[in-house]
C-alpha cells in the first residue's frame, strides 16, 4: 500500500549510495531518486515529494546549489532536506547549511538515525 506513504528523493550522483538510502527508507517511505541535480529539481517541480535527501558533493551541482534553488522556487520551498556529506566534508565550514536543512548526516549513513531524523522532518 504505497498510495498512502510518504515520498521520499534520494537525490545522488553515486548509485551504490541511492540504493543503500533507498534500501533503508523503502521499509516506510515511497522512495523516488535523482542522479543529478537538475534531475532532482524537474522531479521536485513535478510532483514534490515530502523530504529530499540530498548529497551535498555532486559534479554538475552542488547540493546546496540544489538546495537554494528548491527555496527560490514557491511550488518547492517548504520541502524538508536532510543533507547527506561525505566523511571529510567540512559541515562546518559550509556556513549557513541550516537555512537549507533540517539536518545534515555523515556517511556511512546509520540506518537508524536517518530513520529518525526523516521522521522527525516531516511530522511522523
Amino acid at each position: 500500500m504505497t498510495e498512502n506513504r510518504k515520498v521520499i528523493l534520494v537525490v545522488d550522483d553515486v548509485s551504490d549510495d541511492i540504493d543503500l538510502i533507498g534500501h533503508i527508507l523503502r521499509t516506510r517511505y515511497q522512495v523516488k531518486a535523482a542522479t543529478s541535480g537538475e534531475r532532482a529539481l524537474a522531479i521536485a517541480r513535478a510532483q514534490p515529494p515530502d523530504l529530499i535527501t540530498l548529497d551535498l558533493i555532486m559534479p554538475d551541482m552542488t547540493g546546496r546549489e540544489v538546495a537554494m534553488r528548491l527555496r527560490g522556487d514557491p511550488a518547492t520551498a517548504e520541502i524538508p532536506i536532510v543533507f547527506i556529506s561525505a566523511i571529510g566534508h567540512d559541515v562546518e565550514a559550509d556556513e549557513n547549511l541550516g537555512q537549507f536543512a533540517f539536518a545534515v548526516i555523515e556517511k556511512p549513513i546509520d540506518p537508524d538515525r536517518l530513520l529518525e531524523t526523516v521522521a522527525r522532518a516531516i511530522g511522523q
